[in-house]
């Protein structure tokens, strides 16, 4: 996610509205008509003006003049920090609002401001103790609720973020930036997808202007599976702002999961024209090809992509699997390799485990899909389903079964001969979307194929990858498996890979 948005809004919201300096109605403009002498607030007055006007340096020596005059004069000196701020002297900035601070301890934008600088300075700490005190010293004081759970959630606290912009929202439920802010908060710390959508919708609703919005609800649409819906919102936020490069990459990669892969490779086209020095583009698009079947167009993106960034492990991984699809499992194994030494991940040791499998190095083969079931997080150990179909050790699929939920925990009943092949083909089917349903299909034939093909019964397999292929999931491990196995099994009419 995107920095919270809400800080910037918030710095130029209160820089000119909330009335740092208390003065007579019109004095700033009897500053600008008065030639001598000016008093100090005068000064202070005409500086405000200078300042809105975009007049900074001369802002800065109407207030050093109002301080020679009047050296406790708080406003003046906060005026000039915020103004030395402008200019890039943030050291400057902070001791004029220290003293102003100090001048005058019991007005809140003064702590809030200094909490802005010191947060710009990466004083986080700091900047957390001065809006505690702003809030403090005024009551529903919203930008200072803002800030500090901006603040909160860069040193991690992301609850207590979470309930400043709760607060804030209590007290300003139109202002559509909090929902953004809170949203980003929220998925950060992995809430439930629905209520992180929740936010997004209204950000969306009442921001409709800001790209930020569409960008979030996209990210959060992507997780709950609704990809098309993804690429939609991604497209809104391109729609107000075409330099994006990362919401290119982002729309491409939910318009690949959809299956609309020409889409797709139009937007890391996108993604590349604008960041070609970024490898993410080149690998996406380098991933679509090999989905689209266009194997020795991905390898050469691989190629590039690695150029720029040769030790990236998900991209040496995604060039291994495109090795397999191409059946040149040499290849495949070398990149799964260098995969694993720059990080051992379940996905890189698993697929060498089972390209092992393929080649006949059964040994190797168990070692790695064993590695790649320890290694797993979480209760989908889809590691420790290849392991128990090829004949391993069935207790960590065991553990996952009961620690998991739903689709998962019917596939690893199966693996483990607990239903059959007809009960778990019949609740595949039990889908919340079109796109669900056939990512499950295409998982049970799959399944269902390798048990078979296992079990020496090549007739039964074959008619299992048939259906796993046809079902076009093509970035799923089921599928690419299907697919190199099919000729093996004497299948030649469906032709080379």
């Amino acid at each position: 996610m995107q920095r919270p948005v809400s800080s910037r809004f918030a710095f130029l919201a209160l820089l000119l509205a909330v009335v740092l300096v208390p003065l007579a109605p019109g004095s700033a403009a009897r500053a600008q008509e008065q030639p001598t002498p000016l008093t100090p607030e005068q000064l202070t007055g005409r500086a405000q003006a200078r300042l809105q006007a975009g007049d900074t340096l001369g802002a800065v020596e109407d207030l050093d003049a109002a301080i020679a005059g009047k050296p406790d004069f708080a406003p003046a000196w906060a005026l000039r920090g915020v103004a030395r701020s402008q200019l890039g002297e943030g050291e400057a900035a902070l001791a004029d609002l220290t003293k102003a601070v100090t001048l005058d301890p019991a007005r809140a934008e003064l702590w809030y401001y200094r909490a802005k600088l010191r947060a710009e300075a990466n004083d986080l700490a700091g900047a957390r103790r001065d809006l505690d005190e702003a809030i403090a010293r005024r009551e529903g004081f919203f930008f200072a609720f803002m800030d500090r759970a901006s603040v909160r959630r860069r040193l991690g606290d992301l609850g207590g973020a979470i309930e400043d912009y709760g607060r804030a929202i209590e007290l300003q439920p139109s202002f559509g930036g909090a929902y953004h802010d809170r949203g980003a908060a929220r998925m950060a710390r992995g809430d439930p997808p629905a209520e992180v959508l929740s936010d997004f919708d209204q950000a969306v609703k009442l921001l409709p202007e800001m790209p930020q919005g569409w960008t979030g609800r996209g990210f959060v649409l992507g997780v709950l599976g609704r990809h098309e819906e993804a690429a939609a919102d991604f497209g809104r936020s391109l729609d107000l702002d075409r330099e994006q490069p990362r919401v290119w990459l982002a729309k491409g990669h939910a318009n690949r999961r959809a299956g609309d892969l020409e889409a797709a490779l139009a937007d890391f086209d996108q993604t590349i024209q604008r960041a070609p020095r970024q490898p993410a583009g080149w690998f996406g698009r380098a991933t679509t090809r090999a989905q689209a079947g266009l194997l020795d167009d991905a390898i050469g993106d691989f190629d590039l992509g690695l150029g720029i960034d040769p030790s990236n492990p998900r991209a040496l991984l995604g060039r291994g699997a495109t090795q397999v699809r191409r059946r040149d499992f040499a290849a495949a194994i070398a990149d799964l390799d260098a995969s694993v030494a720059a990080a051992e991940t379940a996905a890189a040791v698993g697929l060498r485990g089972r390209v092992k499998v393929l080649v006949g190095k059964r040994a190797e083969a168990m070692a790695d899909l064993e590695q790649a079931a320890r290694l797993e997080k979480g209760a989908e150990a889809y590691s420790a389903l290849w392991l128990v179909c090829f004949g391993g050790a069935r207790e960590r699929l065991e553990e996952a079964k009961r620690e998991g939920t739903g689709w998962f925990v019917e596939l690893a009943r199966f693996v483990l001969g607990e239903i059959d092949a007809a009960t778990l083909l019949a609740r595949a089917a039990d889908a919340p979307s079109d796109v669900r349903r056939r990512e499950q299909v295409c998982e049970a034939h799959g399944f269902i194929g390798v048990m078979a093909d296992e079990a020496g019964d090549h007739a039964r397999a074959r008619s299992h990858y048939r259906a796993c292929v046809e079902t076009d999931i093509r970035a799923f491990n089921e599928w690419v498996w299907a697919k190199v196995r099919l000729p093996a099994i004497d299948d030649r009419r469906w032709g080379p890979f």
